[in-house]
Protein backbone atom coordinates (compact mmCIF):
# COMPACT_ATOMS: atom_id res chain seq x y z
CA UNK A 1 0.00 0.00 0.00
CA UNK A 2 1.35 3.09 -0.72
CA UNK A 3 1.70 6.35 1.95
CA UNK A 4 -1.11 7.91 0.22
CA UNK A 5 -3.51 4.95 0.39
CA UNK A 6 -1.84 4.20 3.97
CA UNK A 7 -2.95 7.95 4.91
CA UNK A 8 -6.30 7.99 3.38
CA UNK A 9 -7.74 4.52 4.39
CA UNK A 10 -6.03 4.75 7.66
CA UNK A 11 -7.89 8.18 8.24
CA UNK A 12 -11.25 6.67 6.84
CA UNK A 13 -11.64 4.19 9.14
CA UNK A 14 -10.80 6.46 12.14
CA UNK A 15 -13.74 8.56 10.32
CA UNK A 16 -16.17 5.72 10.42
CA UNK A 17 -15.36 4.82 14.01
CA UNK A 18 -16.70 8.66 15.14
CA UNK A 19 -19.24 8.72 12.91
CA UNK A 20 -20.88 5.38 13.49
CA UNK A 21 -20.09 4.80 17.02
CA UNK A 22 -20.41 8.49 18.50
CA UNK A 23 -22.39 10.23 16.28
CA UNK A 24 -19.72 12.31 14.55
CA UNK A 25 -20.63 14.81 11.94
CA UNK A 26 -19.01 17.06 9.28
CA UNK A 27 -16.60 16.72 6.93
CA UNK A 28 -13.56 15.27 7.37
CA UNK A 29 -11.58 13.88 10.18
CA UNK A 30 -11.27 17.18 11.91
CA UNK A 31 -14.12 18.46 11.70
CA UNK A 32 -15.66 15.07 12.58
CA UNK A 33 -13.10 15.26 15.96
CA UNK A 34 -14.27 18.64 17.21
CA UNK A 35 -17.79 17.66 16.95
CA UNK A 36 -17.40 14.52 19.30
CA UNK A 37 -14.22 16.10 21.24
CA UNK A 38 -15.68 16.25 24.67
CA UNK A 39 -16.75 12.84 24.70
CA UNK A 40 -12.73 11.78 24.12
CA UNK A 41 -9.48 11.93 26.34
CA UNK A 42 -7.83 15.28 25.59
CA UNK A 43 -4.81 12.39 23.92
CA UNK A 44 -6.66 10.57 21.85
CA UNK A 45 -8.25 13.80 20.35
CA UNK A 46 -4.70 15.40 19.65
CA UNK A 47 -3.68 12.29 17.90
CA UNK A 48 -6.31 11.62 15.92
CA UNK A 49 -6.20 15.74 15.00
CA UNK A 50 -2.25 14.42 13.93
CA UNK A 51 -3.43 11.54 11.78
CA UNK A 52 -5.64 14.15 10.31
CA UNK A 53 -3.05 16.70 9.74
CA UNK A 54 -0.83 13.78 7.98
CA UNK A 55 -3.28 12.76 5.95
CA UNK A 56 -3.81 15.89 4.55
CA UNK A 57 -0.39 16.70 3.76
CA UNK A 58 0.59 13.80 2.46
CA UNK A 59 -2.88 13.93 -0.23
CA UNK A 60 -2.36 17.79 -0.89
CA UNK A 61 1.17 19.15 -0.84
CA UNK A 62 2.58 16.03 -1.64
CA UNK A 63 4.43 14.92 1.88
CA UNK A 64 5.74 12.29 2.84
CA UNK A 65 5.30 10.04 6.43
CA UNK A 66 9.06 9.71 7.96
CA UNK A 67 8.21 6.31 9.09
CA UNK A 68 4.86 4.52 7.74
CA UNK A 69 4.71 1.41 10.17
CA UNK A 70 4.57 3.54 13.20
CA UNK A 71 1.99 6.19 11.56
CA UNK A 72 -0.13 2.55 10.76
CA UNK A 73 0.25 1.39 14.22
CA UNK A 74 -0.81 4.84 15.58
CA UNK A 75 -4.03 4.33 13.50
CA UNK A 76 -4.41 0.85 14.82
CA UNK A 77 -4.35 1.82 18.70
CA UNK A 78 -6.48 4.58 18.07
CA UNK A 79 -9.38 2.29 16.74
CA UNK A 80 -8.61 0.07 19.67
CA UNK A 81 -8.95 2.70 22.02
CA UNK A 82 -11.81 4.39 20.55
CA UNK A 83 -13.81 0.67 20.42
CA UNK A 84 -12.78 0.49 24.35
CA UNK A 85 -13.98 3.77 24.96
CA UNK A 86 -17.39 3.32 22.87
CA UNK A 87 -17.60 -0.23 25.00
CA UNK A 88 -17.36 1.19 28.58
CA UNK A 89 -19.32 4.09 27.80
CA UNK A 90 -22.31 1.34 26.63
CA UNK A 91 -21.69 -0.26 29.66
CA UNK A 92 -21.94 2.68 31.54
CA UNK A 93 -25.37 3.27 30.03
CA UNK A 94 -26.73 0.20 30.29
CA UNK A 95 -26.02 0.33 34.14
CA UNK A 96 -27.43 3.78 34.50
CA UNK A 97 -30.79 2.67 32.02
CA UNK A 98 -31.32 -0.75 34.64
CA UNK A 99 -30.99 2.13 38.11
CA UNK A 100 -33.80 4.15 35.71
CA UNK A 101 -36.06 1.17 35.24
CA UNK A 102 -35.52 -0.05 38.61
CA UNK A 103 -36.72 3.05 39.98
CA UNK A 104 -39.65 3.61 37.79
CA UNK A 105 -40.68 -0.08 39.09
CA UNK A 106 -40.66 0.90 42.32
CA UNK A 107 -42.67 4.13 41.42
CA UNK A 108 -45.33 1.44 39.50
CA UNK A 109 -45.57 -0.89 43.05
CA UNK A 110 -46.27 1.98 45.11
CA UNK A 111 -49.20 3.33 43.05
CA UNK A 112 -50.59 -0.48 42.95
CA UNK A 113 -50.65 -0.22 46.54
CA UNK A 114 -47.49 -2.82 47.07
CA UNK A 115 -46.98 -3.14 50.93
CA UNK A 116 -43.60 -1.63 52.27
CA UNK A 117 -41.80 -4.49 52.96
CA UNK A 118 -42.29 -5.96 49.73
CA UNK A 119 -40.90 -2.71 48.55
CA UNK A 120 -37.38 -2.47 50.40
CA UNK A 121 -36.97 -6.04 49.36
CA UNK A 122 -37.56 -4.99 45.53
CA UNK A 123 -35.83 -1.42 45.97
CA UNK A 124 -32.28 -3.89 47.29
CA UNK A 125 -29.79 -4.56 44.50
CA UNK A 126 -28.65 -8.17 43.80
CA UNK A 127 -25.27 -7.94 45.72
CA UNK A 128 -23.62 -10.23 42.97
CA UNK A 129 -24.97 -8.66 39.89
CA UNK A 130 -23.92 -5.55 41.49
CA UNK A 131 -19.83 -7.15 42.12
CA UNK A 132 -20.12 -8.31 38.35
CA UNK A 133 -20.89 -4.24 36.55
CA UNK A 134 -18.08 -3.50 38.87
CA UNK A 135 -15.71 -5.94 37.75
CA UNK A 136 -16.79 -5.38 34.40
CA UNK A 137 -16.25 -1.32 34.60
CA UNK A 138 -12.93 -2.07 36.47
CA UNK A 139 -11.79 -4.29 33.57
CA UNK A 140 -12.86 -1.89 30.62
CA UNK A 141 -10.46 1.26 32.68
CA UNK A 142 -7.96 -1.33 33.09
CA UNK A 143 -8.01 -1.73 29.29
CA UNK A 144 -8.12 1.52 28.54
CA UNK A 145 -4.70 2.51 30.87
CA UNK A 146 -3.31 -0.54 29.26
CA UNK A 147 -3.71 0.88 25.77
CA UNK A 148 -2.58 4.32 27.08
CA UNK A 149 0.28 2.57 28.69
CA UNK A 150 1.58 0.96 25.69
CA UNK A 151 1.29 3.86 23.76
CA UNK A 152 3.86 5.98 25.95
CA UNK A 153 6.16 3.23 25.72
CA UNK A 154 6.21 3.50 22.28
CA UNK A 155 6.42 7.14 22.04
CA UNK A 156 9.42 6.11 24.11
CA UNK A 157 11.05 3.72 21.79
CA UNK A 158 10.56 5.88 18.58
CA UNK A 159 11.57 8.68 20.72
CA UNK A 160 15.04 6.90 21.42
CA UNK A 161 15.37 5.26 17.86
CA UNK A 162 15.26 8.70 16.86
CA UNK A 163 18.01 9.50 19.01
CA UNK A 164 20.41 6.98 18.14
Amino acid sequence: MSVIESAVVGSKRLEQILKTRFGAEGRGLHEYVTSVESELPTDVVKQIRYIASVRNRVVHDNGEINDLDAFNRLIDELEQRLNAIYEYAQEAARIEEEKHLAALQRVRDVREGAPPEALSSAAQPDPQKTAIKWIAIICFTLVIILVVKLDHDWKKIRLVAQLQ
